[in-house]
């Protein structure tokens, strides 16, 4: 686009000091393809063609950006559906935890954490403990849960949807390409036209 504005430019800019050095006389002064004022002066169609071209190539980078972001997010969904076995392993060990802690604390043996505590705070302690563990007993069964919603899920619609939205993505995009190539080389084609049938009318060979 910038290339054919220069250039239109450039091609007035040597009609003109051509005319002005001959003082538009001689055989060839006539000769104006891209200057003056008439009818068939062609800069101006020349410029609108460089207004009218648009850059295909948009559609294929707005395209690879896609696949990048639906590939991640993919990605980031089956990460997690393998992280749920470290969080259902951990909390296994909190619970693991817990559980020791309770029966020291309602053994009245030692801890860290009852060292300055009497038995009655000893005792609350263990049942304050004791609800953790029951909501933490709770979160493992949940999380066998969600493990299978998910391996469901990603195997049986968002891993199938992923390939046919990539398809499509990819087809979508090589279409809107096309469409603005075609209509680029149509611009070209009756710019050009134009300036062969001018230059066809001085039958020069």
């Amino acid at each position: 686009m910038v290339y054919y504005k220069d250039f239109a430019g450039f091609l007035e800019k040597y009609e003109e000091s051509k005319n002005s050095a001959s003082n538009e006389t001689g055989a060839l002064a006539h000769v104006k393809l891209i200057s003056g004022s008439d009818q068939d002066a062609l800069k101006g169609k020349l410029e609108r063609m460089t207004t009218q071209q648009t850059n295909p190539v948009r559609h294929i980078s707005y395209w690879v950006k896609g696949e990048v972001l639906s590939l991640e997010s993919l990605i980031a969904a089956i990460t997690y559906k393998d992280d749920v076995n470290k969080m259902k392993q951990k909390t296994i060990a909190d619970i693991q935890d817990l559980t020791e802690t309770i029966a020291k604390l309602q053994s009245g043996k030692f801890t860290f954490g009852g060292i300055l505590k009497s038995d009655s705070s000893k005792k609350e302690s263990a049942v304050q403990k004791a609800t953790v563990k029951a909501e933490l007993e709770k979160d493992l069964i949940n999380y066998d849960v969600i493990k299978k919603f998910l391996t469901i899920y990603l195997g049986t619609i968002a891993i199938p949807n992923f390939k046919r939205q990539r398809v499509e993505a990819y087809i979508r995009a090589m279409g809107r390409m096309t469409s603005d190539e075609v209509l680029n080389a149509n611009n070209t084609l009756d710019c050009w036209s134009s300036f062969g049938t001018k230059i066809e009318g001085y039958n020069i060979r």
